[in-house]
């Protein structure tokens, strides 16, 4: 984050040093800079990474009208978004794909943590978690350029890599701020050779990556899939769910999928995805003769008429006893 002091700097250290000739063009997050690029430096390429927003194709295309050359596709960007962008683009127009990494969510030039702790060093990182969500541990990074917040999981698109490859051709962001070096060696192995790892080392890796950073690894918004307030880490739980709640809605009833078999009148648990959780016993279930069914055969939906207040969407769902 530039100040206008700070612009009129840059601009004068690369026209009195002779810098022009050194490089192509500029990289920025502020879309705002664009219009003081084309002004001062007419005919260099822009890159534009912004690290949140532009979550449909029409503020990209906007982007583009304004004079960028490129942009990478942030972890707010859907992937449905992306395959349209990428359909209908020419040659003209090149992208990147956010990949690896850790999402940004505060940053700020003053030093907050040097201010509280006085430390020496020029740059550390400590981590807090949230008081009311215990999974949810939130990364801080101290460095001379200022202070940055990091989301308490790190985006990780290696589990998608189907749906990555039908992409290409994209460049593929890796983000490596405040990671061990070897957090960056795994991710370059990950996604050099990601279409040729066996399910198994393609889990190793992303395990690995998990254990260093201490953050699970998550698609973030590519999939759309409401992973933004879904804070549950599934290795907390000693036991593996036994289904989950594929719909619920007042108006509609519920619709379960069972991953076991369950007996009718069972008393089940459900984790939600705020954390909230909820203790029901599962009513009987019918079918279509209006037999009942006992017991309740896995991988297939479940109907339950009656809405059950406190069983949400995406609910995982456990037996009370576990």
């Amino acid at each position: 984050i530039y100040s206008d002091t700070e612009l009129d700097i840059i601009k004068s250290t690369l026209i009195n040093r002779n810098l022009m000739t050194c490089f192509d063009g500029f990289r920025i997050q502020d879309i705002g800079l664009v219009s003081w690029i084309k002004t001062h430096f007419p005919g260099k390429s822009i890159h534009l990474n912004p690290e949140m927003g532009f979550q449909n194709s029409v503020a990209i295309e906007r982007a583009f009208d304004s004079g960028i050359t490129s942009f990478t596709f942030n972890h707010e960007t859907p992937i449905d978004v992306i395959r349209q962008i990428h359909t209908s683009n020419n040659s003209a127009k090149r992208f990147e794909v956010y990949t690896q990494g850790p999402i940004l969510i505060q940053y700020s030039r003053r030093r907050f943590l040097n201010n509280i702790y006085h430390r020496q060093e020029n740059r550390f990182s400590l981590s807090a978690e949230d008081p009311e969500l215990k999974s949810r541990l939130f990364q801080f990074l101290d460095t001379p350029f200022g202070h940055f917040m990091f989301a308490h999981f790190h985006r990780s698109l290696a589990s998608s890599r189907d749906k990555l490859a039908s992409l290409n051709p994209l460049s593929l962001l890796i983000d490596g701020r405040g990671q061990a070096n070897d957090y960056i060696k795994i991710s370059l192995e990950l996604y050099s050779s990601l279409e040729h790892y066996s399910l198994e080392v393609l889990n190793q890796k992303i395990n690995a990556l998990h254990k260093i950073s201490n953050r699970p690894q998550k698609p973030s918004f590519f999939l759309s899939n409401n992973t933004d307030y879904d804070w549950r880490d599934e290795h907390a739980y000693s036991e593996e769910p036994i289904g989950k709640i594929v719909s619920s809605s007042k108006r509609d009833g519920i619709i379960i999928e069972l991953f076991t078999p369950v007996d009718a009148d069972q008393d089940l648990m459900c984790i939600n995805p705020d954390q909230t959780q909820t203790l029901f016993k599962l009513p009987p279930i019918l079918d279509d003769s209006a037999r009942h069914i006992n017991p309740l055969p896995p991988f297939q939906l479940h109907y339950i008429p009656p809405h059950i207040k406190g069983l949400q969407t995406k609910g995982f769902l456990y037996f009370k006893n576990t």
